[in-house]
């Protein structure tokens, strides 16, 4: 249990202070509300003083949800994390491609090679397509391409410079399990290689059934 408080000189400062408050604040490997309470902040009702007892029935009437494109990216993010190792941990990797430890070996060190990823987190579950090469990381999901350029993984953050812009992204990583967070939204990912995911798991026992 929690409490974000914000002070200023009027209204328009809290909200402003109090919503940025909410994007910069990083929560990782815990549930929380945070990325719904950075949205009410911002609702028109709630910055113009017009919420009420019922302002989350008003403000969001067919529920709240995650913005789908800031939850595509910040899972293209989590994969790209999975994906590379830590400069920390191996510094050689791009030099050296025989010691990864995932499917894309060889091939990266030439030209791009692709890797097919099961990603699992609160939101549901998702089959991505991540390309790696010396020009970055792209990675489809949904049928949208998520470009995010050059990814470096220091310790508990990606480094990102590309489509994105330059920021760094706190991340965290064991094993399978990806605990990532960008402008408030946080999730907790397990990932795998498509081909190693179970059968029942991201509808490979429907389609396994049909071979």
């Amino acid at each position: 249990l929690a409490k974000l408080m914000a002070h200023g000189r009027s209204r328009d400062v809290c909200i402003e202070r109090l919503a940025t408050g909410l994007e910069e604040l990083t929560l990782l490997g815990m549930p929380s509300t945070q990325t719904f309470l950075r949205d009410a902040v911002r609702h028109p009702s709630f910055v113009t003083g017009k919420a009420t007892s019922r302002f989350i029935a008003t403000a969001f009437p067919d529920g709240w949800s995650v913005d789908p494109e800031e939850l595509r990216v910040l899972r293209a993010l989590a994969a790209a994390c999975w994906l590379l190792p830590s400069v920390v941990d191996a510094p050689d990797a791009w030099s050296n491609p025989w010691s990864r430890r995932d499917s894309i070996r060889v091939t990266a060190s030439v030209r791009p090679a692709t890797t097919d990823l099961l990603l699992i987190d609160e939101y549901g579950e998702v089959e991505l397509q991540a390309c790696y090469g010396r020009g970055g990381i792209s990675v489809l999901i949904d049928d949208h391409a998520v470009e995010l350029g050059a990814v470096v993984v220091d310790e508990n953050r990606l480094v990102v410079t590309g489509a994105l812009g330059h920021e760094t992204v706190a991340a965290r990583r064991d094993g399978d399990r990806v605990e990532i967070a960008r402008n408030g939204l946080a999730i907790n990912v397990t990932i795998m290689l498509a081909i190693d995911a179970p059968r029942s798991v991201g509808g490979m026992e429907q389609r396994g059934n049909h071979q």
